[in-house]
C-alpha cells in the first residue's frame, strides 16, 4: 500500500514539473482595472474588492468604504511572426521575405486610480480613470514594403458613477463615461490602393 502512495506521489510530482505555463491576454482590453481585479481573474462585476469597483460596475459603489486605489501595471506581450516561404511560385500583392519579425516595443505601463465615497446608508459616488493599450507593434523591418510597420491603439476613460440602495438586496447605478481614444498606423501605405483615400491609409 505504500509503495502505491509512493509511486502516485512521483508520478504527480513529475506531471507538475514537466507542464508548461500558458500565457494569454485579452487583447486591448484588460483583464481588470486594479491589482486585485486582475488577483480575481478579471471577476469584478460582481464583487466589489476596492475604489476602481465603479469600472466595471456603478452600483458596487456601495460594496466599497470610503478609500482610493492606484495601481501601475506593467503589460509585456510578446508580438512577432515567422515567414516561411512555403512555394515560390505563389506571389500576391504584398510578399513577405523570409524570416523572423519581433516587434520592438516590449513593456508598457498601464494606470489606473479610483476614488470611493459612501455619503450615507443609502448613496455613494465613485470615480475610476483608467486606460486600455499596450498591443501596439512596432518592427523597425518595412514588412510591406514601406518602411517600419506598425500599429497603436489606446484609450482612456474616466468613469464618474453614482448608486443607489433600493433595497437590501437591490442596488442601482448610473454612469456617465468620457473616452479618449487614438490610433495610429505606419508602413501600410501599400495598401492605399485598395482605397478611395489613399493618402489616409498610412502614417496620419
Amino acid at each position: 500500500m505504500k509503495s502505491n502512495h509512493v509511486t502516485s506521489s512521483i508520478a504527480i510530482t513529475a506531471l507538475l514539473a514537466g507542464s508548461m505555463s500558458a500565457h494569454a491576454t485579452n487583447g486591448y482590453f484588460r483583464l481588470g482595472y486594479s491589482a486585485n481585479n486582475i488577483a480575481m481573474g478579471g471577476a469584478s462585476t460582481a464583487a466589489a474588492h476596492d475604489a476602481m469597483a465603479g469600472s466595471s460596475n456603478p452600483a458596487l459603489a456601495l460594496g466599497v468604504e470610503e478609500n482610493y486605489t492606484a495601481a501601475l501595471s506593467i503589460f509585456a506581450p510578446d508580438r512577432g511572426f515567422t515567414v516561411e516561404t512555403q512555394d515560390a511560385s505563389i506571389t500576391g500583392p504584398f510578399p513577405l521575405a523570409d524570416g523572423e519579425y519581433r516587434s520592438d516595443s516590449e513593456a508598457f505601463l498601464i494606470p489606473s486610480f479610483g476614488y470611493n465615497r459612501k455619503v450615507d446608508d443609502r448613496w455613494a459616488g465613485n470615480m475610476s480613470l483608467y486606460g486600455n493599450g499596450g498591443m501596439n507593434t512596432d518592427y523597425s523591418e518595412s514588412v510591406f514594403g514601406a518602411g517600419e510597420t506598425g500599429v497603436d491603439l489606446s484609450q482612456l476613460f474616466l468613469n464618474v458613477s453614482v448608486a443607489y440602495e433600493l433595497t437590501d438586496s437591490t442596488h442601482i447605478g448610473l454612469a456617465p463615461i468620457l473616452g479618449y481614444q487614438r490610433f495610429a498606423a505606419k508602413g501600410l501605405d501599400a495598401f492605399g490602393a485598395f482605397s478611395q483615400d489613399a493618402n489616409s491609409v498610412s502614417g496620419n
